[in-house]
């Protein structure tokens, strides 16, 4: 994998939002996130 700068910001942040149930995401919610060169391409923005 990539070195990802400040990763500790994006862990940080799908913890907080996996960490209780919420309500914004129905039961079964399947989470998908992009691929590591395109977050690169984003964190880097």
């Amino acid at each position: 994998m990539p070195q990802v700068e400040r990763l500790d910001l994006l862990v940080e942040r799908l913890h907080e939002m996996n960490s209780g149930y919420d309500l914004r995401y129905l039961t079964g919610y399947a989470l998908s996130l992009p691929k590591p060169e395109e977050s690169l391409t984003i964190a880097r923005a």
